[in-house]
Order: C-alpha cells, then structure tokens, then sequence
C-alpha cells in the first residue's frame, strides 16, 4: 500500500490534480479506510511533500525526449557502425593475406632446412612437448 500511495500521489502530482487522501485511493486501487488508520501519517507527509519535489525536479529542466532526434542519432550510430564494419573487413583480408605469406614462407624454411639437413648428414627431429 505505501508505495501505491507514492505512485499514486506522484501521477496526481504531476497531472496537475490537487492530492487527497480519498483521491490518492482511488488511483492507487487501495482501501481508503485501512490506508487512513494507519498509514496517516505517510499520507500527509505525500501530499505535503510530492508535490514541493516534483516542481522542484521541474525547475531543474527535464528536456522532453524528440523522437526525430532519436531517429537521426540511430542513423548516425549505424552510419558509424557500417563503417566499422567495413575498415574491419579490409583489415582481415590484409592480415589474412599476411598469414598466407607467413604460412608459405614457414613452410619453405622447413623445406629448406630438412635439404640442408640432408645434404650434410643431420637428421632434423621435430620438437616435442614434455609432460
């Protein structure tokens, strides 16, 4: 029950409709008698207060949400997003062309050095990993 009193105090508040204790009951679906005895006390405190705060928080300048704003700012975010995207995909086919230069080049080093190997009698052993 208290906080459907807050919420309710709150809607009422800031619909411009003057607090009551019988008014907060009804928007806040709840029993007026039962709320009155006892949470009196909080009921006054809402209706004194919510609506002091509530004009206060309004003085401090809440810019109202532009959906064409929102809109532009979403479509400048995939812009940037698309490019991203697209310096990324030009990024991996350069390291995928380096890895296949370094992958070729790896493995004529092993050709190489398995030749040399042969040709003044040492036998090349692959490294192992000890457990």
């Amino acid at each position: 029950m208290p906080l459907k009193a807050l919420l309710a105090s709150v809607m009422m508040a800031s619909r411009g409709a003057a607090l009551s204790k019988a008014g907060m009951a009804r928007t806040g679906q709840y029993s007026h008698g039962s709320a009155h005895k006892h949470y009196n006390e909080l009921l006054e405190t809402l209706m004194v207060h919510i609506p002091a705060h509530l004009r206060k928080m309004d003085d401090v300048g809440v810019r109202a949400i532009d959906p064409n704003a929102l809109q532009a700012e979403v479509a400048s975010r995939n812009a940037t997003i698309a490019a991203l995207r697209a310096e990324l995909a030009a990024r991996d086919s350069e390291l995928d062309q380096i890895r296949r230069y370094a992958l070729a080049l790896h493995q004529r080093t092993v050709e190489v050095e398995e030749q040399w190997a042969a040709d003044h009698g040492h036998r090349v052993r692959p490294i192992r990993a000890l457990d």
